[in-house]
């Protein structure tokens, strides 16, 4: 099951939580092929954090428990930092990182290896 967590510094009514949600869900599961009801997202927000040696808003997100082509990395990247950025006017920067991780550590327990895709974004 496809996780993305997104943990921000930038305070969000209900409503605008509740957009951002829904948006990053769809995005996931069809970026990823998978049915929307096997994905999950989740908002943390605010949360006191500092990117860049500053405390400016900024946002970090965790995609746990995919099996992703390093080729679709740039477009995944691209349309979730580009949905942090409409919806919260934070904008991409710093790097994406991706760590091989066991699904089996996910619990799927397929032995298959999968991936954790971490994007970082900040305003510099």
């Amino acid at each position: 099951m496809p996780y993305l967590k997104i943990t921000t510094s930038k305070s969000l009514d209900a409503e605008r939580k509740h957009n951002l949600l829904k948006a990053a869900s769809k995005i996931v599961a069809t970026e990823l092929g998978k049915p929307e009801q096997f994905v999950m997202v989740s908002v943390e927000t605010p949360v006191s954090m500092m990117f860049a040696g500053t405390e400016e808003l900024c946002a970090f997100l965790e995609l746990r428990g995919i099996e992703l082509a390093e080729s679709k990395t740039g477009k995944l990247s691209q349309l979730l930092c580009g949905l942090v950025e409409s919806q919260m006017g934070i904008r991409k920067t710093g790097s994406i990182s991706i760590s091989p991780t066991s699904n089996q550590a996910c619990g799927a327990g397929t032995g298959r290896p999968s991936s954790d895709l971490i994007f970082r974004c900040g305003r510099v």
